[in-house]
C-alpha cells in the first residue's frame, strides 16, 4: 500500500475514500459503531453523526478511528466544540471555532505508520485528513 503522505482521504458520501466503517456511509443521520480491526490507511466511525456529501457532522459520542502511514496528519474541521486526540498513548484536545480550518493532529520528523483516535464534540463537521 502507499504511504498516506501526499493525499487526503474526504469524509463525506460523495468522496469518502479509504472508509472501513461496519454501516453504509449514506447521505443521513446514523449511529456507527468501529469494526474489530481497521485496514492500514483507512478510517472509521463510531457514535452518531449526520453524513452529507461533503462532510460529516458529529452528534452522540462521535468519533473516528484513522490507520495511516505519514508524518504528519491533519483535519479538516469546522464549527465551535473541542477534537480530542490520541496518538502514541497521548491525548491532546483542541478548541474548534469558526469556519473550516486545518488542525494539525501529528506531527514527526519522519513517516511512520500509526493509528489515531479523534473524539468530537457535537456540531463540529469534518471534511478531509490530509498528510504530510
Amino acid at each position: 500500500m502507499l504511504p498516506s503522505a501526499g493525499r487526503e482521504t474526504y469524509l463525506g458520501s460523495a468522496r469518502a475514500t479509504g472508509y472501513a466503517g461496519d454501516a453504509a456511509l449514506a447521505p443521513g443521520t446514523a449511529t456507527f459503531h468501529y469494526p474489530a480491526a481497521v485496514p492500514d490507511d483507512q478510517f472509521a466511525l463510531t457514535g452518531t453523526w449526520s453524513v452529507d456529501p461533503e462532510s460529516l457532522t458529529s452528534k452522540a459520542n462521535a468519533g473516528i478511528t484513522l490507520n495511516y502511514q505519514a508524518d504528519d496528519v491533519y483535519l479538516d474541521v469546522g464549527g465551535t466544540g473541542t477534537i480530542t486526540v490520541t496518538a502514541d498513548g497521548r491525548t491532546t484536545s483542541y478548541p474548534v471555532s469558526g469556519a473550516p480550518n486545518i488542525y494539525t493532529l501529528l506531527n514527526r520528523s519522519t513517516p511512520e505508520r500509526g493509528s489515531l483516535q479523534v473524539s468530537l464534540s457535537p456540531g463540529l463537521s469534518v471534511y478531509s485528513f490530509t498528510f504530510g
